[in-house]
Formats: C-alpha cells, structure tokens, sequence
C-alpha cells in the first residue's frame, strides 16, 4: 500500500518449522521510502513478530 505521503507499507508472513515439528509463525510489518532510482534517498525498516 502507498500511502499520500508517498511512503509503501509492506508485510510478509512466514511460517518456520524447527526439527521436532513445532510452527512457529512470523510477520514482518515495515516502511519502504525513498525512490529505488535515486539509491542514496532510498531505504526501508522491517520488525518481525514472532507467534
């Protein structure tokens, strides 16, 4: 989603499963700024949840 002041809010969720089976789920919410052609400008910041 691009929000009016320009800034994309991302999210992706994963799911891990470790070696005796158990889930564990993960998303991760973050801000994209900045233009992917001016590199200097352009950055992003992501926090995991973990369930």
């Amino acid at each position: 989603m691009v929000r009016t002041d320009g800034v994309r809010e991302i999210e992706a969720r994963n799911t891990l499963e470790t070696d005796d089976g158990t889930k564990i789920y993960v998303v991760n919410k973050g801000l994209i700024n900045g233009k992917s052609e001016e590199p200097k400008t352009f950055y992003f910041k992501t926090t995991p949840t973990f369930f």
